[in-house]
């Protein structure tokens, strides 16, 4: 079996730590069970890392001669930093490399990482562990009766069963750091494992830091990619309100009308409409608007869904509207899941995008939008079958959008757009026919 761990200035520690496994040394009986996990395996090669200080190479050549003595086949190999304290970047750098390279070389099912010297390397050498693969973390601690520092190693063999010893597999360590790091957060997170091996104090960091108009400003200035745009989902409030006026430039309706049966259905003013009254109306399990479909048509204002959608947005405020879309977590999306992002965008999308003119609109915005973020290529994700319900065909609807593009970036040469048409399938089998 392997063990490896980074080396303090008392080598005590280290020497507790192979005890355990080739000594004969009596623990408390609950912890009988460590030994059994490893079948009784001994430790047969030690991997120490070692800062340049003076002192921890006092320690290495100590512990080498009480090892050696005690335990004469045991294979122990130093693995050498050139800095005495975890200090700079470069520092850190060194250290992961050094580590991963190591760690990368001795990882399998009979690897134990361990703790020991500065909290720092104990930190690398776990990131390593869950990235290459090892049994897991092994430490040791006193009960209070016992200080490991003051006391001589002769006097800690006779009281080991005031010795504490812990092991944790590594598959459980990853479990019980994500569930620390993110424990309120949404399970969408579960997406992104690879998260939770950057260190505790840099996890804090991007769940509490918030970003800084300097950084904001230094953000845009880099040239960008975006992947998989939805053209559905771009347009704030003010986008919105836009749209639904253009639409009822080329729709009759009756403002009024709609005005009263909204009254009515809310028992107050339109400007008094909110989140709150949507749920009151519509008890919602995660967003108010993921009944906004049934409000419409509890209404029997029009025909066509896409105008009711434009004639209701017509009577809000822009306020009203981002109030409506983002409910009461308008300045935090933090422990905010899946299902919340997506039925913001229920006042748009497919529920507007129905005519030549709004997919123009639309589409000419998000290139305006991109710009603005110093975005050179785009890819727009669009469903054209979505957007047939004004009576344009899905052929049409492409040819649209790929129209509007060439014009655009005619006039932007360093702006270049591609789509990625999804193929709507979930339709009846005639209407596919």
């Amino acid at each position: 079996m392997k063990l490896i761990t980074a080396l303090g200035i008392d080598f005590k520690l280290t020497v507790q730590l192979v005890d355990f496994f080739n000594g004969n040394f009596d623990y408390k009986p609950e912890f009988n069970f460590i030994k059994n996990e490893f079948a009784n395996q001994k430790i047969d090669e030690l991997y120490l890392i070692l800062t340049s200080s003076e002192k921890i190479k006092t320690s290495f050549e100590t512990l080498k001669k009480q090892l050696f003595t005690d335990y004469p086949n045991l294979k122990i190999f130093s693995i050498q930093l050139s800095f005495e304290d975890l200090r700079t970047n470069e520092n850190d750098k060194e250290l992961k490399q050094t580590l991963y390279k190591q760690v990368e070389k001795i990882a399998g099912k009979n690897l134990l990482v361990s703790s020991g010297g500065l909290k720092n390397i104990t930190q690398r050498l776990l990131e390593a562990a869950y990235l290459f693969g090892a049994k897991g973390y092994f430490s040791m601690t006193s009960d209070e009766t016992l200080n490991l520092f003051d006391s001589n190693l002769k006097d800690i063999r006779n009281r080991t069963k005031e010795l504490n010893v812990q092991f944790t597999k590594t598959s459980d360590l990853l479990k019980e750091r994500r569930t620390k790091a993110f424990e309120k957060t949404h399970s969408l997170t579960d997406n992104f494992s690879s998260v939770y091996l950057l260190p505790q104090t840099v996890l804090e960091k991007l769940l509490t830091e918030k970003i800084t108009e300097k950084d904001l400003h230094w953000l845009k200035q880099l040239p960008k990619t975006d992947l998989h745009c939805h053209l559905g989902g771009f347009g704030n409030a003010k986008f919105l309100k836009k749209a639904a006026k253009l639409i009822l430039e080329d729709f009759k309706t009756d403002l009024s009308k709609l005005k009263s049966q909204v009254e009515n259905f809310f028992g107050c003013k339109t400007f008094e409409i909110d989140f709150q009254k949507f749920r009151q109306k519509f008890p919602a399990q995660n967003h108010c608007l993921e009944n906004l479909q049934k409000f419409y048509s509890s209404l029997n204002f029009h025909d066509l869904d896409f105008v009711t959608n434009a004639a209701f947005l017509k009577l809000l405020t822009e306020n009203q509207v981002q109030n409506l879309m983002f409910e009461d977590f308008q300045n935090s999306f933090k422990n905010k899941g899946l299902e919340v992002y997506t039925q913001i965008g229920n006042f748009g999308g497919s529920a507007l995008l129905q005519t030549e003119k709004l997919l123009r609109f639309a589409l000419s915005e998000l290139f305006k939008a991109s710009l603005e973020q110093n975005v050179r290529y785009l890819e727009v994700r669009c469903s054209p079958e979505n957007y047939t319900k004004g009576g344009l065909s899905g052929t049409q609807v492409l040819e649209i959008l790929l129209d509007e593009a060439e014009k655009f970036t005619g006039l932007h040469k360093n702006f270049s757009v591609n789509f990625l048409v999804m193929g709507t399938r979930h339709k009846d089998v005639k209407l596919i026919e």
